[in-house]
């Protein structure tokens, strides 16, 4: 079949994310049984043009939709992206006959709400690289597509979702094909904050921390799945022999388990590779012996997910960990000369002016690179604070969340924004 794959995603804020998942995807596919082609919206300012020209041209049976992001999580001024999303469907239903499907982080976290506003055939929530290939061939073969994991599809008028099934051995799938997408465009690109020869890896999957407000259970699952160290290792290897010089680790946490950290920090010390790289740490899991090893692997920047300063907060976000050990996580840091970016959750339950200034003060008194501040939680479906938002009359029990709605401490509403500006404008690599 000849399948064309989209990548929706027009967003451009910093760095344009690189189109990870639906890459994963393009090299799942089986290249013995479907032609596949890629069409990135990202670099098209007449998109729509060029999405026509590429369904007549290529006259795909099959057009898949990679949903990254469903909005900015932005409170002040949000922009919704699936309207543009849904503009895209159109196109494709005014130029093709083919079967539409859409999947995507953004999309596993609302399958049923996302698949009924875009109007796509089917949908394919969670991993994509195997049910999406079993639905290729369900559709090949003319068989209704059926017990395939994630799958999203209508029976009369009721929307239907499979429970996704999480891929365990991940040194089973292909590596991203990278060759279909315009990895250096990416970070390149000008007006966006230029990291040029970088490109992204995933050692693990899944993410079993607690925190009351995240939505990765839906994307990846509940249960950390590694990818094995060597297998990591080789990858970075095969990109450094290409010319790419920065990697970013896309994990949730490249820290926990520790051992594996190690382990790939360990075969990159071995190889010599010429590469520096970034991460994402939690306060919880920064070992400082890590911290150490990682540098010496070539870690030259790690995002610190402090979210507060205040221990109180920091119990009821759930995030298994304190401020000392935050304080810790910075001072090791600075200390082996990391450069580290910290970040601030402003707005959650029990929020107050002195939950606010605790976490400012912590900021201020030690030297990240970056502070980036988020006022206002995004809420999901099945999180923690969604139900504690519903229990305090800010939603009522059942509202659709696709349209954004947000959690936000009525102790700090009217005066946030006033506290904060002027102190972001005193900082000038502080940003919301």
């Amino acid at each position: 079949m000849k399948v064309l794959l989209l990548s929706v995603n027009r967003s451009r804020t910093l760095v344009p994310p690189f189109p990870f998942g639906l890459a994963c995807v393009v090299a799942s596919v089986d290249a013995r049984r479907h032609e596949v082609v890629v069409w990135d919206a990202m670099f098209h300012e007449d998109w729509a043009a060029s999405l026509r020209g590429k369904l007549r041209d290529f006259q795909p049976q099959v057009v898949g939709l990679s949903v990254r992001n469903v909005d900015d999580q932005e409170i002040r001024h949000p922009t919704f992206f699936l309207d543009e999303a849904r503009e895209m469907v159109t196109v494709c239903r005014e130029e093709s006959e083919a079967v539409l499907v859409a999947g995507g982080s953004g999309f596993s976290i609302f399958p049923a709400e996302a698949f009924t506003y875009l109007g796509v055939d089917f949908g394919i929530a969670g991993e994509g690289e195997r049910a999406f290939n079993i639905l290729l061939d369900s559709l090949e073969e003319g068989v209704r597509p059926a017990h395939i994991p994630g799958l999203v599809w209508r029976e009369g008028e009721q929307v239907c979702v499979a429970p996704p099934e999480w891929i365990e051995s991940l040194d089973t799938l292909a590596l991203p094909d990278r060759a279909q997408l315009d990895v250096a465009r990416y970070y390149d690109l000008q007006g966006g904050a230029a990291i040029p020869n970088m490109a992204t890896v995933q050692s693990k999957r899944g993410c079993p921390l607690p925190c009351i407000y995240c939505s990765t259970f839906a994307v990846e699952g509940t249960r950390h799945r590694v990818r094995s160290p060597e297998s990591v290792v080789q990858e970075i290897e095969g990109l450094v022999g290409r010319g790419f010089r920065r990697v970013h680790f896309l994990d949730s946490i490249f820290t926990h388990p520790a051992r594996h950290a190690e382990q790939i920090c360990g075969g990159l010390i071995r190889r010599g590779l010429d590469v520096r790289w970034s991460c994402t740490v939690n306060p919880g899991f920064a070992d400082p012996a890590l911290l150490r090893l990682m540098k010496r692997a070539g870690c030259a920047l790690t995002m610190i997910g402090n979210e507060s300063g205040c221990t109180g907060m920091l119990d009821r976000l759930r995030k298994d960990f304190t401020r000392a050990d935050v304080e810790r996580c910075f001072s090791v840091c600075e200390s082996e000369g990391i450069r580290y970016n910290a970040f601030l959750l402003v707005g959650g339950p029990g929020e107050d002016r002195a939950s606010v200034e605790e976490s400012v003060e912590l900021m201020e008194r030690f030297r990240p690179s970056q502070v980036s501040i988020s006022v206002g939680i995004r809420l999901y479906p099945g999180c923690e604070l969604t139900r504690i938002a519903e229990a305090e009359g800010v939603l009522r029990p059942g509202e659709s969340l696709l349209l954004p709605k947000f959690y936000l401490s009525p102790k700090i509403r009217d005066w946030i924004w006033g506290y904060l500006d002027p102190i972001m404008q005193r900082h000038g690599n502080w940003t919301y």
